[in-house]
Order: structure tokens, then C-alpha cells, then sequence
């Protein structure tokens, strides 16, 4: 059986690197907890204070650390990178950095959360949930034959990306405010392979394949989805000692 290893390091403790053999199995120190079961466990999964990110090289590594947000991502080409900020509501853009040239804004007004590349062409997921408004699409990035970027819109994803992954040479998986979307990058279409609208709740910031699973990094815990007979299941994973959040703050319990 191929040895399939997530790296954990904890909030509040530091924790060792964890090799797993089952991936079917909660990392040590990690327990399974149930999804909330109305709208007062909805809000403490809110209100929590633990927000993971996940990461990784493989479907076979993974690690899960504390989130810590950030307003920028970069792609490097072979003359210059890319570069996205986002600021939510408060606006964002995406500029071009040549090696002699000065940082030009290429698409003004966008919150760009990936990048990725085909051949060519890049492509931008971005995405704004804001109040009640959530908005994301996916952006192709071309140069001419001047080599100047040409900008077009070639995806609406109807509501905010959040994070991307890609699968292969044209599938990009978008995590978006309420699941994920699959996006052919060759035939320009989406396709929402998952939905649970109460994760607009749990503010997912990242995705990573994980065996033959979905990591999805977000505020209160991290959830595998894993394919099974047609279907999809969801499962959360969060530290043993914040099994429960209970009380008027929501605090952690075992």
C-alpha cells in the first residue's frame, strides 16, 4: 500500500510530521467532528477563532497549518511574473511585472485568488463575498503577436472563488464560497461537481487532492470530500481538543 503522509502543525502546540498509512484515518491529534445541525452550530463554526490552510506537492502530501491570509499571489514566467493583489471589498487588480519594465496594471478592479498555466494562455479564478454579494469568473490572459496581454473573461462562476488546485493538464478545480467547480480550460466550461451552501459560513481558503480525497481548508476545521459511489462524502477533521464549541463565545471542548 502506498504511504500517504500529512505534515500537521498545530495552532496552539507544535506537532511532529505524521506519516499515515490509512488515509481514510484522522491525523494524531485530530478527531472527526460532526457538521453543525442548525443555525446556532453554523454561527459557532463563524464565530470560530481556529482557521486551517492546507497545502502540499502530491496527492500523497499534505500539510495543515494555521491560516494566515495574504493579498498577494505571483506566477513567474520566462520574461516577467504576474502578479495578483486582493483586498476584498476594498478592491484588487492584476499587474505585470517585465524584467526592465515597471509593474503594469493589466486588469484593474478584480480580487484574484489563483493563477495557473496552459501552454500560453494564463488563466485567473477571482472572486468577492461581500455581505450578501458574491461574484467570481475566470479570466484568460493571452499575448498577441506584439506580445502584448490581451484580457477576456471566458468563465462566469456565478458566485466567488475562493482557492484553486489543478487536477491536470486541463482541469482546474475552483473552490468557490458554497463547493467546488470544475473547469475545462481546454473547452472553457464549468461544471459544480459539489455544493453545501452553509460553507459561505466557514470562509474556505484552500484546496489540495489528497489520496483520493479533497482537502478544503477553512475556519473551524478541515473537510475531506471524497468521492463514493457517484457521490460525494464530507467529512470535518479538527484538533481532539475543540471537538465541541459550546457557550455564549463558542469556545473550544474536547
Amino acid at each position: 500500500m502506498l504511504i500517504q503522509t500529512l505534515l500537521l502543525a498545530a495552532a496552539v502546540t507544535a506537532a511532529p510530521s505524521i506519516a499515515l498509512r490509512d488515509a481514510g484515518l484522522p491525523p494524531k491529534g485530530w478527531t472527526v467532528v460532526q457538521q453543525p445541525k442548525n443555525e446556532a452550530e453554523w454561527i459557532c463554526a463563524n464565530y470560530s477563532q481556529l482557521e486551517w490552510a492546507v497545502s502540499g506537492d502530491s496527492t500523497q502530501r499534505a500539510s495543515i497549518s494555521p491560516y494566515k491570509y495574504g493579498s498577494e499571489i505571483r506566477l513567474a514566467l520566462s520574461d516577467g511574473e504576474l502578479i495578483g493583489t486582493n483586498h476584498g471589498e476594498f478592491g484588487g487588480r492584476i499587474e505585470w511585472a517585465g524584467r526592465d519594465a515597471v509593474p503594469r496594471v493589466l486588469v484593474p478592479d478584480e480580487n484574484p485568488v489563483a493563477l495557473t498555466r496552459r501552454g500560453e494562455d494564463v488563466f485567473v479564478a477571482t472572486g468577492l463575498a461581500h455581505m450578501s454579494h458574491s461574484s467570481g469568473k475566470i479570466i484568460r490572459l493571452r499575448r498577441n503577436g506584439r506580445g502584448s496581454w490581451q484580457v477576456s473573461t471566458v468563465v462566469d462562476l456565478g458566485e466567488a472563488a475562493n482557492a484553486a488546485t489543478r487536477i491536470d493538464d486541463v482541469t482546474w478545480l475552483v473552490l468557490t464560497t458554497t463547493g467546488l467547480t470544475r473547469i475545462d480550460l481546454s473547452k472553457l466550461t464549468k461544471e459544480q461537481v459539489y455544493r453545501n451552501n452553509n460553507w459561505r459560513m466557514l470562509y474556505a481558503n484552500s484546496i489540495r487532492p489528497f489520496g483520493n480525497s479533497w482537502l478544503v481548508g477553512a475556519r473551524r476545521a478541515v473537510i475531506r470530500i471524497t468521492p463514493d459511489k457517484g457521490r460525494y462524502t464530507e467529512e470535518w477533521l479538527a484538533p481532539a481538543g475543540c471537538r465541541l464549541l459550546s457557550g455564549p463565545n463558542c469556545e473550544c471542548s474536547p
